[in-house]
């Protein structure tokens, strides 16, 4: 229906156990450019751009109180390792069961073909200091001759469930 105010931004969601849809209510987080979202230590994560090399997570932490005015989101600045801009495209992933996320870069030449994919883990854990950065993990033994298209991925998730 009509809400009247057309910045009102709400995620759908789907509760197998009552077998439910219902709505979480995200917060006004401005223009946004870059999004992503994710599946951080078991609760809903927007992950958004806020500048060439920052980034905001926002992890929505379940309550049984109404979720007025997006009270039940987190947020943590994040300093990127690199520059979020058009010759890079930014993959995040967040590995079930783990307290990382992971970054994966690809490098892309003028010409837009990628030239060189980095991988960093950014630990979800440590609490302090507030901005937390990314560190790199270096990969061996993948040899420069591999060619590095635009599907090729370093690192993937998989999450399953099981309702009994």
């Amino acid at each position: 229906g009509d809400t009247g105010d057309a910045s009102v931004r709400f995620l759908l969601a789907f509760d197998v156990g009552s077998e439910k849809f219902r709505t979480i209510q995200i917060p006004d987080f401005g223009q946004v450019q870059c999004v992503c979202l994710l599946d951080v230590q078991s609760h809903v994560a927007i992950l958004r751009r806020t500048g060439v090399y920052t980034a905001r997570l926002s992890i929505y932490k379940e309550d049984t109180a109404s979720d007025i005015g997006g009270k039940n989101w987190t947020e943590t600045v994040i300093i990127l390792p690199v520059c979020w801009d058009a010759r890079r495209t930014l993959f995040f992933h967040a590995i079930a069961g783990a307290d990382q996320i992971f970054l994966e870069s690809h490098q892309k030449n003028d010409s837009g073909t990628t030239i060189s994919i980095s991988l960093y883990s950014y630990c979800l854990k440590n609490k302090y200091p507030k901005t937390k950065t990314f560190e790199q993990i270096e990969i061996r033994g993948i040899p420069s001759s591999v060619p590095a298209w635009n599907c090729t991925k370093l690192c993937t998730s998989f999450c399953e469930s099981l309702v009994l």
